[in-house]
């Protein structure tokens, strides 16, 4: 249990930043059970916990991007290169 991060908890919309999709998204992970909540006087909260673990399972703990291992990474293409353009006479 040492190894575990503290007990903090998140809402709903940060936890919808954080994973980039919105919080209808969010409130169907905690509905599916892929993510664990609990409430706090009507306050939908979920703890880091279940928020780290769920990035693992989709990732893997050693694919996290850190800003050191971003820099690295090549530039990917995100559209088609172009293709020639033909010069007519």
């Amino acid at each position: 249990m040492s190894g575990d991060p503290p007990c903090i908890v998140h809402s709903l919309a940060f936890v919808a930043d954080f994973l980039s999709v919105s919080r209808r998204t969010v409130e169907r992970l905690v509905a599916s059970g892929e993510l664990d909540s609990f409430k706090v006087r009507g306050r939908r909260l979920v703890p880091a916990r279940s928020l780290y673990r769920y990035v693992d399972a989709l990732l893997g703990p050693a694919n996290w991007a850190t800003p050191a291992t971003r820099a690295r990474r090549p530039p990917t293409r995100t559209t088609p290169p172009r293709p020639p353009v033909r010069e007519t006479a």
